[in-house]
């Protein structure tokens, strides 16, 4: 009878402790998180971070390292442009930024600022803002996920620095490009009227000439 009371005890203490353990406020996600293009097409996906003010605690970013995997065979990584979040607004060039796009299927986008925490703090007011912008080519008919791959050296996908350089813990996101083939242009009917009226008119004119000759 113990035994059933201290299994009971324990199950209910473990769920009260998973109901209660607070979910991951801030998150990077991909925007749009599904993107529809044709072949041939040329788009942009930004990178956005959100949540950083909720909680009741202002965190930041000062510092990420990402690795941003998709599908080469659909679509080719072209760009990065970075956000201006982490740098001052006046005076930039506070910050260190590298991207790497020479791994085919993977886009390696680093970023760290030289500002303090509390010029951060002021910067990134808004509880969500973008930290690059990738800039893609669709290639061939499919689909590419959207995803970010474990870091080679620290394992995760969430390198994220916050206050003090500290990591910080974030959801990640996940996306989808959808590339279709260009659709083969019909001639309006209207225009198709007009091309046939034409030929119509070029051949009766083709015959009275020659009947007169």
């Amino acid at each position: 009878m113990k035994k059933k009371i201290m299994s009971f005890s324990f199950i209910m203490g473990l769920f009260c402790f998973i109901s209660t353990t607070p979910a991951l406020a801030i998150s990077i996600d991909f925007n749009p998180t599904n993107s529809s293009v044709f072949v041939g097409d040329a788009f942009d996906v930004d990178v956005v971070v959100s949540g950083l003010e909720t909680g009741g605690i202002d965190e930041i970013v000062s510092a990420y390292d990402l690795f941003i995997g998709y599908d080469s065979a659909i679509v080719a990584a072209t760009a990065v442009s970075f956000g201006a979040y982490l740098d001052d607004v006046l005076f930039p060039g506070f910050t260190l930024q590298a991207e790497d796009l020479q791994t085919a299927g993977q886009i390696n986008i680093a970023e760290t600022s030289l500002l303090t925490d509390e010029d951060l703090l002021a910067l990134q007011q808004p509880d969500s803002f973008t930290l690059a912008t990738l800039s893609f080519t669709a290639l061939s008919a499919g689909i590419s996920d959207l995803l970010f791959d474990l870091h080679p050296l620290l394992g995760i996908n969430n390198d994220v620095k916050g206050r003090n350089g500290a990591l910080i813990p974030v959801a990640m996101g996940t996306g989808t490009i959808s590339v279709a083939s260009k659709p083969i242009s019909v001639p309006e009917p209207g225009t198709l009227a007009l091309l046939l009226a034409g030929l119509l008119i070029f051949s009766v004119s083709s015959r009275s000439i020659s009947f007169k000759s």
